[in-house]
């Protein structure tokens, strides 16, 4: 704020009608003040003087107690008052005791200047029209402007302003003008009333000092830090001085911005977009060191310094200098606030976003649909699906349809934020595991909008969300044309390559968009799936069981571990296999060891083994895509796992499959199979099923599906040693249903309940119904671990009578 120049003098001469001549305080009343009074009075001021400050005022105050239309007591005390302290509201009254023809003038700038710096300006303001009327002059019009200026009645200041006669006014008074000019927001014209005095005494400190404020509201830093620097005045003014260090820093974070977003649009990489960034970002080191917390800049420079963290990803800083203010995050500017709700949602912090987002939603015309976009995803990762819904229905109330211009000719067009907002609210449909009606949304939106690129993005990780990665490939093959290609289509293709089994693709891929934007989320998980291959991993099961027939319990249980990949599209396995029968008379042991190779590559595998148990077998077993509906596989095995009484009676058996999958999505799907078992006891079994499954439910926590499996076989041998129907038939209606209880992130506990019902019949036996129901709870440990477990009953029928049969299962995989 600058100060006022007026003379006092100055006053006393153009109103001649103030009674008083001399400015100094306690000068001889009027003899109608008793002189009791007056030495008082004068008493008083001496102590002020002497350094008695508040008892002098405090005296002073009880004389006007008693005298309170005194003029020059109330100057006294006004005059002391601005001086030594500051007005406060019990003085505001004093003041309508103030006649403007007797108030001593040495005391009406003071008092003023007292309301000034009080901020009291709309009472200054008044009080300085009234002594403009009582007596006009370019001093007083002058003064009236700058406190208008102040109050915020702006037209008012110009128009005054326009009526002074600049070219009659003292250089102080000059730069009081350029000063008036600079606040309301004309910096161009204080910059001509400054650029003259400037180059006529560059080291006058008043000058250089509003000349500089004037250069940096033009935004023109360098030249006024060139300015400073050369006046040598850096240390007469260290706030000035600290405030264009942080205006340039300020204007580099937007310009590096701003330079950052031109090339990302050109499709250059993060490395290359943000070096501008990041060279602004590395000069704040020396801010730090002249900023203290006591510094009144010390806000500014943190609230800047996050933002721009914000923009370059660097979230965990973010969150490190957010602390440092000392001060409540609710309370901190707007953009702030939106800084630090990225970055907790970002660290996967989500409950610590959601307030923040919210209350940006209470600022006027700040919110957009980055804001919105965060608080559904803050919604969204802690499950609140409600609120996550409810959000979207708000949105579409909130945002502009249309942008429309005034220019002729000119239609309306759609707003940015509406292209954003349809996008999410087909993602939104997704992620309520609505996959198929998200589908049919973006197919609708690219048919209208074939040229745009998100939409394009979207429609194709749906569809690799429902299990048809060809065809998203060959969605995203609309933007092959493109000269450009932005970071969703880098993504998506990276993503499709992982899903079809391109190794080489994959990595390749990766490798290139790791360079562009190494920060982003999915390119860091694809990384660490990919890393992950490099890993030993590891699979366990077990089911022990008890049942009402022939065998009182029964034991399978298998354990694999595979190496890690070699080449891309090689890895070895092991395999422990154990199955353990007790029997009414007996127990019987089988156990085996496998070993071999596995080729994966584009959706196609083979592997071969060899297997030892009593003897050595030989396992082969392919598989393969043709597209992204159809399966077929194909195997052999020359040491089946026949019946283990058929073991105990060293019979052997060796086996061929043969089966087809056909999917339309991930919620319609058949399977095929035929199997046949040659054993050593002239005994041929063939085995014939198709399974059908059908989703029937989805919500984003529950899933429904339903399946009916169809099963037959013929037996070429009946023997009493095991178990070798002529035929049978079995019929099941099955009903899977799983309930995502809890999920962070990669952490999750799932239940799954299962329901069925079917129908068994074998040859000279009755058909009898039966009864299945599972209770399993799968829990995500961490993005590499798995653990499942649970309950089976069963009273499915065996050569016509029920056997009741209750397992317990546990099952374990992960990677290390």
């Amino acid at each position: 704020m600058i100060s006022f120049s007026l003379q006092r003098s100055s006053l006393s001469i153009l109103c001649a009608t103030s009674i008083y001549t001399s400015h100094s305080l306690a000068y001889t009343p009027p003899l109608s003040i008793p002189q009791s009074q007056i030495v008082t009075r004068e008493t008083a001021v001496q102590m002020v003087y002497q350094g008695n400050i508040d008892v002098g005022i405090s005296q002073l105050q009880q004389l006007l107690d008693n005298e309170p239309t005194n003029q020059k007591l109330l100057a006294d005390y006004l005059t002391l008052r601005a001086h030594y302290q500051q007005f406060t509201e019990s003085d505001l009254q004093h003041l309508k005791q103030i006649h403007i023809s007797d108030y001593p003038s040495y005391a009406q700038i003071p008092t003023i200047q007292g309301l000034r710096n009080s901020k009291y300006f709309l009472v200054a303001l008044a009080f300085t029209e009234k002594l403009y009327k009582q007596c006009p002059s370019p001093n007083l019009l002058l003064l009236k402007a700058i406190l208008e200026a102040e109050a915020q009645q702006i037209p008012q200041a110009i128009e005054d302003l326009k009526l002074l006669p600049v070219a009659q006014l003292t250089v102080e008074q000059r730069l009081q003008v350029a000063y008036v000019w600079r606040i309301t927001s004309h910096p161009l014209n204080s910059l001509n009333i400054l650029v003259p005095l400037f180059e006529s005494d560059p080291k006058n400190k008043k000058i250089t000092e509003e000349y500089i404020q004037t250069l940096i509201a033009l935004g023109n830093h360098s030249k006024a830090l060139d300015a400073l620097e050369k006046s040598n005045l850096s240390q007469d003014f260290p706030e000035l001085f600290i405030n264009l260090k942080l205006a340039i820093f300020s204007t580099n974070i937007n310009d590096a911005i701003a330079h950052y977003k031109y090339l990302s649009n050109k499709g250059e990489p993060d490395q290359v977009a943000f070096k501008q960034l990041d060279e602004t970002l590395d000069e704040t080191n020396d801010l730090k060191k002249i900023l203290t917390d006591q510094s009144k800049q010390y806000l500014m420079f943190y609230y800047d310094y996050v933002y721009a963290l914000n923009f370059r990803k660097s979230f965990s800083e973010v969150l490190k200098y957010a602390s440092q203010p000392h001060k409540p995050y609710l309370q901190m500017p707007a953009y702030v606030r939106h800084a630090i709700a990225n970055a907790y949602l970002y660290l996967k912090q989500p409950q610590y976003a959601q307030p923040l987002y919210e209350s940006l939603l209470q600022e006027k015309n700040y919110a957009d649909m980055e804001v919105y976009s965060g608080l559904y995803y803050a919604y969204l990762e802690q499950e609140k699906y409600k609120e996550a819904n409810e959000l979207i229905v708000k949105i579409d109330q909130l945002i502009p349809t249309f942008i429309y211009s005034n220019a002729l000719g000119t239609d309306k067009t759609t707003a940015p934020d509406r292209y954003e907002y349809i996008e999410l609210q087909g993602l939104n449909i997704a992620y309520h595991n609505q996959l198929d009606l998200a589908e049919n949304h973006f197919q609708k939106l690219v048919i209208k909008s074939p040229s745009n690129a998100s939409y394009i993005n979207d429609l194709s990780k749906i569809q690799r969300w429902r299990s048809l990665p060809l065809t998203a490939q060959a969605t995203l093959r609309r933007l092959n044309g493109k000269n450009t290609i932005d970071k969703s289509t880098f993504i998506n293709r990276l993503e499709n390559f992982q899903a079809l089994e391109n190794i080489n693709a994959w990595r390749t891929q990766l490798e290139q968009v790791e360079d562009l934007y190494p920060q982003d989320t999915s390119i860091q998980k694809s990384r660490k799936d990919l890393n992950a291959r490099d890993k030993f991993t590891v699979n366990h099961e077990t089911r022990l069981g008890r049942n009402t027939n022939n065998v009182g319990q029964d034991l399978e249980s298998i354990s694999q571990i595979y190496s890690p990949w070699v080449e891309n599209n090689y890895r070895a396995f092991f395999t422990h296999q154990l199955r353990l029968g007790k029997y009414q008379t007996q127990k019987i042991l089988s156990e085996s060891y496998q070993t071999g190779l596995e080729w994966r590559s584009e959706r196609k595998q083979f592997d071969i083994s060899l297997s030892q148990s009593k003897r050595t077998g030989l396992m082969l077993n392919w598989s393969a895509w043709l597209n992204d509906h159809w399966q077929y596989n194909m195997g052999y095995n020359s040491q089946d796992p026949i019946p283990l009484q058929a073991i105990q009676m060293n019979y052997k058996g060796f086996t061929y499959t043969i089966g087809a999958l056909w999917q339309k999505n991930e919620s319609l799907s058949a399977k095929l199979a035929y199997q046949s078992t040659y054993m050593s006891d002239t005994n041929q079994q063939n085995d014939y099923s198709i399974h059908l499954t059908k989703r029937i439910f989805a919500s984003p926590h529950h899933t429904t599906e339903a399946q009916l499996n169809f099963s037959t076989g013929t037996n070429r041998k009946q023997s009493s040693e095991y178990f070798s129907p002529a035929t049978y038939l079995d019929s099941t209606l099955v009903l899977h249903h799983d309930w995502l209880t809890w999920r962070n992130y990669e952490q999750y506990f799932n239940q799954r309940f299962e329901l069925g019902l079917g129908i068994y019949q074998q040859k000279n036996t009755p058909p009898l119904p039966f009864l299945s129901l599972q209770y399993l709870h799968d829990w995500a440990l961490s993005d590499s671990w798995h653990l499942q477990y649970g309950m089976n009953f069963t009273n499915h029928p065996y050569n016509g009578q029920h056997e009741n049969q209750l397992s317990g299962l546990i099952g374990i995989q992960g990677s290390f």
